[in-house]
């Protein structure tokens, strides 16, 4: 969308644009609140801003499950 990272710092009120950048390397998550703001001022799904790490919550989520269902089986 051509923002810089102050400029999507300051639209966000987040005093720090380092917090923009850790959240470009995939180094730290944004809020939820940020994520949705996020969401809007690149005009995509908040899910599409994580591709990979998406991935990773769903993959995680499998393996929770089947643990459950072992569980409840025996």
């Amino acid at each position: 969308m051509g923002y810089t990272q102050s400029e999507v710092a300051f639209l966000l009120e987040i005093h720090c644009r380092g917090r923009i950048s850790r959240w470009e390397q995939g180094i730290c998550m944004p809020s939820a609140e940020n994520l949705l703001y996020l969401s809007i001022l690149y005009c995509t799904l908040p899910h599409e801003l994580y591709p990979d790490y998406l991935k990773i919550l769903k993959q995680n989520l499998v393996v929770k499950k089947q643990r459950m269902n072992d569980k409840k089986g025996k």
